[in-house]
C-alpha cells in the first residue's frame, strides 16, 4: 500500500483509544481520563506520522502500541522517535494538563504528543515544543500547520536551554532521557508547575521517569517508573554513567552469593528498584543488561544472584554490601524515595543520597513513611 493513501478514520482514532486505555488499565491497572480519549481520537495520528515523510514498513504500524522511528543517526541508531502510545498517555496524565495552561515539551520529533498537549490545554498557541534537529523541526511545523495545529510554536534549538522567550511554562515535559535536570527548566516553570522528565540513571537511555515539582531553585518529586528513551544531543550530551566493561569469560575471580529476599534473581535485575538504589547510592555503577560497579582496577555484576567480580576485589564487595544495606532499609521501591534536583547555585541539604552532574545535583532520601 501507497504510504500517501493510507487515511486513518475517526472510526479507527476511536478503537486505537480504546485499545490503549484498555491496555494500560489492564496491565498497569490505571484509568485513562475521558479528556485524553478524546484527544487521541481527534489527533489524526497517520496523517502527522506519514506527513512527515517518516520511514514506517507498514502503515498499520501506526495504530499499534509500537515505537515508531523518526530519524537515524549515520552508524544506523534511532536518534529521534515516536514514542509507544501507552507509554505517551501514561506520561500525558502525569502532567495533569488543564485548560489554559503554558506547555514546554522537549523533543518535538514528529509532533504528535505535542499536538495531543494541544488538545489537553485547549489551545495550540499555548504549546512551545524544541527540537535540536533544525530539519526535523521545520518539517514538522510544516505537518502541524496542515493538520490543523500551526498554532504550536516548533523551536529548532537545544533543548537543554528550554525556551525562555515563551515561558514561563506550567507544565514542562521532555520526551528524551536527559542527563539530568537543566537549570534553564528550573528558571522557566512556574512555581508549583509540574514537570514529567526522564532522566538517565546508570547508562545512556536507562532512565526512571520522574514526577516533579517546581519549587524555588529546585525541582522536588518522585520517581515513577523505569523507561528508556534515546538519550539527549547538545550541550547536555555527556553522561555521568561509565561504560560497562566488557563481557567477561572464564572463572570469576571472587564470587559472592547474595541473600535476604525471597528470589534475589527477580530483585537484582536491570531497571529494578534495588538497581535505582544502587545508582544513587555507588559511584562507578551502572544499569545496561545486567547491573555491576566498575573502577580502574576491577569490576562485578550481578549474574543468577550471584557477585561475580573479576580483577580488585573491591567492586564486588561494594555491590554485595549495597545489596545488604538495601535490604536492611526494608528493600525499599523506587518509588518511596523523595528526589530534589538543583542547579549548582545551591548548596544540596544534607543526609541522603547525592549524585553530582554537570551543572547539577540530584539528592534522594528515604520517606520517613516507607
Amino acid at each position: 500500500m501507497d504510504n500517501n493513501q493510507f487515511m486513518g478514520s475517526n472510526d479507527q482514532r476511536r478503537v486505537f483509544a480504546e485499545r490503549i486505555a484498555s491496555k494500560i488499565g489492564r496491565e498497569r491497572s490505571e484509568a485513562i481520563s475521558d479528556r485524553m480519549i478524546r484527544a487521541l481520537e481527534r489527533v489524526p495520528r497517520e496523517e502527522i506520522v506519514l506527513g512527515g515523510r517518516f520511514s514506517v514498513a507498514d502503515p498499520e504500524e501506526i495504530y499499534t502500541d509500537s515505537v515508531l522511528v523518526v530519524r537515524k543517526d549515520n552508524r544506523g541508531e534511532a536518534v529521534s522517535t515516536v514514542s509507544q502510545p501507552s507509554l505517551v498517555v501514561r506520561m500525558l496524565e502525569l502532567l495533569d494538563l488543564q485548560l489554559g495552561q503554558k506547555v514546554l515539551e522537549i523533543g518535538a520529533g514528529s509532533g504528535y504528543n505535542a499536538a495531543l498537549i494541544a488538545e489537553l490545554v485547549g489551545d495550540p498557541g499555548l504549546v512551545t515544543t524544541v527540537e535540536i534537529d533544525s530539519e526535523l523541526a521545520r518539517s514538522t511545523a510544516g505537518v502541524l500547520a496542515s493538520v490543523g495545529y500551526g498554532g504550536i510554536k516548533v523551536v529548532a534549538g537545544d533543548g537543554w536551554e528550554g525556551a525562555g522567550d515563551s515561558g514561563p511554562f506550567d507544565r514542562i515535559e521532555v520526551t528524551l532521557a536527559a542527563p539530568g535536570i537543566s537549570r534553564h527548566w528550573v528558571e522557566q516553570i512556574v512555581e508549583g508547575g509540574v514537570a514529567v522528565v526522564p532522566v538517565e540513571h546508570g547508562g545512556p537511555g536507562a532512565a526512571p521517569l520522574f514526577r516533579l515539582i517546581g519549587q524555588r531553585d529546585t525541582m522536588r518529586g518522585q520517581a515513577t517508573y523505569w523507561t528508556r528513551f534515546v538519550s539527549m544531543r547538545g550541550r547536555s550530551a555527556s553522561s555521568p554513567w561509565p561504560d560497562p566493561p566488557s563481557v567477561r569469560r572464564g572463572r570469576p575471580d571472587t564470587t559472592i552469593p547474595l541473600t535476604g529476599v525471597e528470589s534475589v534473581s527477580e530483585a537484582t535485575r536491570p531497571w529494578s528498584s534495588f538497581a535505582f538504589f544502587l545508582i544513587i547510592s555507588e559511584s562507578g555503577s551502572w544499569v545496561e543488561n545486567r547491573i555491576g560497579i566498575r573502577s580502574e582496577s576491577g569490576s562485578a555484576v550481578i549474574e543468577d544472584g550471584v557477585v561475580e567480580g573479576w580483577g580488585d576485589e573491591e567492586p564486588a564487595s561494594r555491590l554485595a554490601a549495597c545489596f545488604r544495606k538495601w535490604v536492611d532499609l526494608g528493600c525499599p521501591e523506587l518509588t518511596e524515595w523523595d528526589i530534589t534536583f538543583g542547579s549548582g547555585r545551591g548548596a544540596p541539604p544534607n543526609g541522603g543520597f547525592l549524585i553530582w552532574r554537570e551543572d547539577s545535583w540530584e539528592w534522594a532520601v528515604l520517606r520517613s513513611d516507607s
